[in-house]
């Protein structure tokens, strides 16, 4: 018996621990995750938290693992091209850059929707510990939704937001 989303490719361009985290699931699900890591130097935690000196450390393979990973260099012409091909090829994209990266890599939503209407966008952020007057933070708690409170006061380990477009 198939699993779940068996047949549905996702562009991984997730770093650290909410976005792998996401995709790590999709990926035990079934779906082929297609990891995209900056040429050069890869995820950041594949040297974070390293145990056993020039491998992936364990912080790293636990999160990617049944995974596919690939290095590109979304800023050359090559690295575009090669993205512009991935775009067009996956259901889902998957992302927690800061806002207004992709756009700054030249693949802005409409661009992405020109390149491939059906695709899926995904952007996961870590909301803040606390408002801070950046913005309201809205806590997921198992007693319901939080806004306008210190995180300390919902007890909770991490919050996360997903917008799904």
């Amino acid at each position: 018996m198939g699993k779940a989303l068996d047949g549905v490719r996702i562009l991984d361009f997730t770093h650290v621990q909410s976005g792998p985290t996401c995709t790590q699931l999709l990926a035990w699900l079934g779906a082929d995750v297609i990891k995209v890591e900056r040429a050069g130097s890869g995820d950041i935690t594949r040297e974070q938290l390293r145990d056993i000196p020039d491998v992936d450390s364990l912080y790293f393979t636990m999160l990617n693992h049944n995974k596919r990973s690939i290095t590109l260099d979304a800023k050359s012409a090559k690295g575009k091209q090669v993205l512009e091909r991935l775009v067009k090829r996956c259901d889902v994209l998957v992302e927690n850059f800061a806002p207004g990266a992709l756009d700054r890599m030249g693949f802005t939503w409409e661009r992405i929707q020109a390149l491939n209407p059906r695709l899926v966008y995904a952007s996961v952020k870590a909301l803040p510990r606390v408002n801070n007057g950046l913005g309201v933070a809205i806590l997921s708690t198992p007693k319901g939704v939080m806004a306008d409170h210190d995180a300390r006061d919902a007890n909770v380990g991490g919050e996360i937001l997903c917008t799904v477009f």
